[in-house]
């Protein structure tokens, strides 16, 4: 997908168009236009950065013609740590089998947490 699929897409999903873009992004419409007339081969930096801006996505949305999905790399607020990144890329390596174990001992174990702090709450009052 590459950048005018992700703009038309996005200009779709938000019901716009380029002057609508333009007035709400502050990228002028010549700009725009010229992105669909003569490519989007000179695009500038800034100008991506009001669009990731606007949409509410990441540089790497507009930047990787793969990454299709405009939530990418949002982390919703939450902070990942290393560790966590790292047990991410391990459970990426596993078959379907290693994934569907790691998802049942997971389940289990958020199953134990919850029944310990139902205790705990309940031996307080």
């Amino acid at each position: 997908m590459d950048f005018l699929e992700k703009l038309d897409f996005l200009m779709e999903r938000y019901g716009l168009n380029k002057r609508s873009l333009s007035r709400k992004s502050e990228i002028p419409y010549t700009t725009i236009d010229n992105w669909y007339k003569r490519g989007y081969e000179n695009l500038t930096l800034p100008t991506l950065r009001k669009l990731a801006l606007y949409f509410n996505t990441t540089l790497d949305y507009w930047f990787l013609d793969e990454i299709t999905d405009p939530n990418y790399g949002k982390s919703s607020g939450s902070k990942v740590e290393y560790t966590e990144m790292e047990h991410i890329q391990k459970y990426r390596s596993l078959d379907d089998l290693g994934r569907v174990h790691v998802d049942t001992v997971l389940d289990w174990e958020v199953d134990r947490c919850v029944q310990v702090k139902e205790s705990q709450a309940g031996s307080r009052s």
